[in-house]
C-alpha cells in the first residue's frame, strides 16, 4: 500500500483531528480496502480539503487506487473552483457536508461527514505514473498544476524520515494545510514512519492549539516563516513542550530574528531546530540544514536531503565546476515531478523533467559545499509560506479594475504600483482578501506611469 500503511502497528493511530475523530492504522487499511470500486480506475477528483480525518483518508484512498486527486482549498471562490471543472472535467467532486456545487450532479455518496458528488463520465488516457496534483500557487488560484508520480510521493516520504529520523513514537501537529505541499509532506513522512499526525485547524492564536501543542504529546512542530512570527508573538519562547523534539521550517525564507530566536528556542529547551528549503515542484523538501549547524551556517538552506543532489548552472545553462559559485540552483533527485499541467490534455504528458529541476533560485555556494540563496530568477515571492505569482497579481487587478499595474516585493512584503491614486486603500483591501494575505504585508504605490517598451514590458530603469 501508499506508505506502507498495511505494515504498521494496526491498534497505533495514522492520523486524528481537533474534532475528536481518529483513525488507527488497521481502520485505515480497513476502509481503504472496502472502498475498491467506489469509482472507476483512473477517475479523476477535484478534492476541496481542510485539515480532518474524513479528507484525508479519502485523499490516501485515492491515492491506493490509482485515482487521481487535485487537491485544493475548500475555501476557493467558486468562480475559480468552476474554472477549475471547467478544465479539468473531473469525474467527481470532493466536498464538504452542505457544500453548493455549481454543477450537474448525477450520483452522492457519503464519506464520513464529507459527500463523494460524482459530476462527469469523461474519461482521458492520463500517465500512468500521475499520482496527485497540486495548484502551483494555492493563493491566486491559479488553475496551473504540479503533476506528481507515485515514485514522488514515496521517495520523498522516506528521505524526509530519514534525516527527521522519524519513528513509531513521534506524533506531528499537523497545522499547515494538506493543500499545500508542505502541509502535505508532513503527512506522507509520518505515515511512511508509522507515526501519528494530529490536523488541526484552529488559529495559532487560539486557545485550543495551545492546548494541544502542550498536553498532546507533540514531538515535530512544522511551520513557514508566518507560522513562527505568530507563535513568537504569543511568547512561543516561553512554552515548555517536554515531548517536543524537532522544530522545522519550509516555506520560504527565514527573517534573521526568527531564526535567532528558533535557535536560542531549540538551544534552551534541547531540541532540534532543522530549518528546510523546497518547492511544490520538488514535492515539497529538496535540502536541510543539521541542527548542528544552525549557528555557523546561519541562512543556508544547507545541503540536498538523502537521495537527492545540487548543482549550480551559468546564465547560459552550462554546469559551474568551482566550489565556490554562484548561479541558479539545479536539484535532481527522485522527488522531481512530472511537470506542469494548465489543460486536461497536460495530464496525458509524461515525465518531461526526467529528475531534473530547475528551481529560479539564485544560491552561492561556500568552501564546504552549503548554500545560501540570494536571489530569485522567477517573478514570485514567497509570503507566509503561500507562492504569490507577481504576473498574476497584475492580471488580477487589470481584471477588475481595468488599470495598470505593477507588483514586486520580497518574502514579507508585497509592493504593487497602480496608476490611479484614489484607489490605493480599495485595492490593497481586495487584494488582501483576494489572495488570503494580511493588509499589512502589502504596500500599494501610486504611480503617474508605468514605464514599458514597446513590446509592453516594464522598463526597469526607469
Amino acid at each position: 500500500m501508499i506508505f506502507d500503511i498495511d505494515k504498521k502497528s494496526k491498534e497505533s493511530i495514522a492520523i486524528q483531528d481537533d474534532g475528536g475523530n481518529v483513525l488507527q492504522y488497521g481502520e485505515f487499511v480497513n476502509i481503504i480496502n472496502q472502498s475498491k470500486g467506489l469509482l472507476s480506475d483512473r477517475s479523476l477528483v477535484i478534492v476541496l480539503a481542510e485539515n480532518t480525518v474524513d479528507v484525508l483518508s479519502f485523499i490516501i484512498t485515492c491515492l491506493e487506487h490509482k485515482w487521481i486527486p487535485l487537491v485544493i482549498n475548500k475555501d476557493l471562490d467558486n468562480h475559480l473552483l468552476k474554472n477549475y471543472i471547467d478544465i479539468y472535467k473531473p469525474q467527481v467532486l470532493f466536498t464538504p457536508p452542505n457544500f453548493y456545487v455549481e454543477c450537474q450532479v448525477n450520483k452522492v455518496v457519503p464519506w464520513g461527514q464529507c459527500l463523494i458528488n460524482f459530476i462527469s463520465g469523461n474519461k482521458s488516457n492520463f500517465d500512468p505514473k500521475l499520482s496527485f496534483l497540486l495548484p502551483t500557487s494555492g493563493s491566486t488560484g491559479s488553475p496551473k498544476l504540479v503533476r506528481h508520480s507515485y515514485d514522488n510521493l514515496t521517495f520523498s516520504a522516506k528521505s524526509i524520515g530519514e534525516f527527521f529520523e522519524l519513528n513509531l513514537q513521534d506524533k506531528a501537529l499537523g497545522i499547515l494545510p494538506i493543500y499545500y505541499t508542505m502541509g502535505f509532506s508532513v503527512v506522507a513522512s509520518h505515515l511512511q514512519a508509522g507515526a501519528s499526525i494530529i490536523l488541526s485547524k484552529y488559529s495559532l492564536t487560539e486557545k485550543c492549539f495551545w492546548d494541544i501543542l502542550k498536553n498532546e504529546g507533540i514531538t515535530v512542530l512544522t511551520g513557514v516563516p508566518y507560522t513562527f512570527e505568530v507563535l513568537f508573538k504569543m511568547r512561543f519562547e516561553r512554552v515548555k513542550i517536554p515531548s517536543l523534539r524537532i522544530v522545522t521550517q519550509g516555506g520560504g525564507k527565514l527573517s534573521d530574528l526568527l531564526w535567532d530566536l528558533l535557535t536560542t528556542y531549540a538551544t534552551n529547551n534541547s531540541i532540534e531546530f532543522i530549518p528546510t528549503y523546497g518547492q511544490t515542484e520538488g514535492t515539497a523538501r529538496m535540502s536541510y540544514l543539521a541542527s548542528n549547524q544552525v549557528i555557523e551556517r546561519k541562512g543556508s538552506i544547507g545541503k540536498a536531503i538523502p537521495g537527492g543532489f545540487f548543482e549550480i548552472w551559468s546564465e547560459e545553462g552550462k554546469l559551474i565546476k568551482d566550489q565556490v559559485a554562484e548561479g541558479e540552483l539545479i536539484y535532481r533527485g527522485r522527488n522531481v515531478t512530472l511537470g506542469y499541467a494548465e489543460t486536461l490534455k497536460d495530464l496525458e504528458k509524461g515525465d518531461e523533467r526526467r529528475g531534473i529541476l530547475q528551481t529560479g533560485d539564485i544560491v552561492r555556494r561556500d568552501e564546504d559545499g552549503f548554500y545560501y540563496i540570494i536571489g530569485r530568477k522567477k517573478r514570485f515571492l514567497k509570503i507566509f509560506g503561500l507562492r504569490i505569482s507577481l504576473d498574476e497579481v497584475e492580471l488580477l487587478i487589470k481584471n477588475k479594475y481595468s488599470i495598470d499595474s505593477y507588483a514586486k516585493g520580497d518574502d514579507s512584503t508585497l509592493e504593487v504600483y497602480i496608476t490611479d491614486a484614489a484607489m490605493q486603500e480599495e485595492i490593497k483591501q481586495w487584494l488582501s482578501n483576494r489572495i488570503n494575505i494580511f493588509h499589512q504585508s502589502i504596500q500599494i504605490h501610486y504611480i503617474k506611469e508605468i514605464p514599458r517598451n514597446a513590446s509592453g514590458k516594464v522598463i526597469f530603469a526607469k
